[in-house]
């Protein structure tokens, strides 16, 4: 049996509902997901686990009259720099420098280097520079259990050989000498697996006007070198520079070799808000790139939703479409058997002519009544007029009519005595 067409559309309402509904629940159990943090990278503003820059992030937001936000455009076309600006990139690997895209016309260097503002680029701290980072936020657990009084090692890695008195620690490149390092002349060495102390190396600052006191501890074993003439060192670990810094332009760059400091660890445990007022400057305007984390402007459907503010909207559009699909199904005016059997809006729906003018008839007339009236209308278009016997007939016809009874059984069997007389006569004639 054909479905009315009102009862189609809202079938097919409720199922477009159903789609969005389940779309909608799939967006809400990502975005949960994400919004844990555990899926993003260390030193990812948004990752909110201990080796995570969310809280540096959000303390920057409660600073009044600081605008902070995050950038997700290419670093190659992001050159509206300000000279109240600062530029942070928290956490990069070390062999990701040379590829790192900021040149170009419209790149962040460009923008630093005609329009001003601040550049500050702090590496992912690793004592092995080719190997994973280390379980920082399991070194308290392990330097108990584990005590080393003459040294410790990296947390969560395998313990160090101990460099030898007098013995030059070995250095390994860690970057190429193209791309980001070779535009700013300078290169990122490691000293590879030397042992540190466990509470990180200490800090010595060259010039006290810029850097103030307390410095953090170091837990890094990068640092530059064969930094060209422009570059200026301002802090130094094991004699080696590890807080640099250049004018760029009208701008200035800064390269740091560490970045434990800037996480929601460290910013828990052991805050240092003077090193980080120093790199933040006198900007009233702080970007967080998460383009180096691996994240991307987002484009899409939803996306372009939330930047209009049309969540709203969407919201309201689900609820509409839910109740027209409850509507469709389910019809607000009390329920009639013959709609349900396929009679709706005058149409009638699956069935042939004579079933539907049975139907209709039986809606309109009382059963009782169907004979007379089939007379009546006889007797108004019947060709019957012309003949000689019209009266007769006409007589004979309302005379069975009279006879019958008014039950169903009695309207049938009247009816069928009317057509065999009128047959009948028809012989005759």
């Amino acid at each position: 049996m054909v479905l009315p067409s009102r009862y189609r559309s809202g079938s097919w309402a409720l199922l477009a509902g159903m789609f969005l509904l389940l779309g909608w629940v799939l967006v809400s159990v990502v975005n949960l997901k994400f919004a844990s943090g555990e899926h993003y990278p260390h030193y990812s503003t948004w990752k909110s686990e201990p080796l995570g820059a969310r809280a540096l992030f959000e303390s920057c937001q409660r600073l009044e009259g600081m605008t902070v936000s995050r950038n997700l455009a290419p670093l190659n076309q992001f050159g509206s720099s300000r000279p109240d600006t600062t530029f942070l990139l928290l956490g990069i690997q070390s062999r990701d420098l040379g590829g790192l895209q900021v040149s170009g016309k419209s790149g962040i260097l460009e923008g630093v280097r005609r329009l001003g503002g601040r550049l500050v680029i702090t590496l992912n701290p690793q004592l092995n520079f080719w190997g994973e980072e280390p379980d920082w936020v399991a070194a308290p657990k392990i330097r108990q259990e584990n005590p080393d009084p003459d040294g410790a090692e990296a947390p969560g890695s395998s313990a160090p050989e101990k460099s030898q008195p007098g013995a030059e620690p070995v250095v390994f490149p860690a970057t190429p000498d193209f791309g980001l390092p070779g535009e700013l002349g300078f290169q990122v060495a490691s000293h590879g697996e030397m042992a540190r102390p466990g509470e990180g190396w200490q800090v010595t600052a060259l010039d006290r006007t810029r850097l103030p006191a307390p410095l953090p501890q170091w837990w890094s074993s990068l640092h530059f070198s064969q930094l060209s003439p422009e570059w200026e060192i301002l802090a130094k670990v094991l004699d080696h520079p590890v807080v640099v810094r250049r004018d760029w332009g009208v701008g200035e760059v800064i390269l740091v070799s560490d970045s434990f400091f800037a996480s929601n660890q460290s910013l828990r445990e052991s805050p240092q808000p003077a090193f980080l007022s120093y790199l933040l400057g006198d900007a009233r305007r702080v970007v967080f790139d998460e383009t180096i984390h691996g994240a991307k402007e987002d484009v899409g459907v939803m996306a372009l939703v939330r930047e209009h503010g049309l969540t709203g909207f969407f919201y309201g559009l689900l609820v509409f479409l839910a109740l027209f699909a409850w509507r469709g199904a389910s019809s607000l005016v009390p329920r009639n058997a013959e709609l349900d059997r396929g009679l709706s809006e005058g149409a009638l729906v699956g069935l042939d002519a004579g079933s539907g003018l049975a139907r209709l008839l039986r809606r309109t007339l009382r059963g009782r009544d169907l004979l007379a009236t089939c007379v009546e209308i006889w007797k108004r278009d019947g060709p019957h007029a012309s003949r000689n016997d019209a009266a007769e007939m006409v007589a004979e016809v309302e005379k069975i009519a009279a006879e019958s009874g008014q039950t169903a059984r009695s309207v049938v069997e009247g009816y069928a005595r009317i057509t065999e007389s009128l047959k009948i006569r028809q012989g005759k004639r």
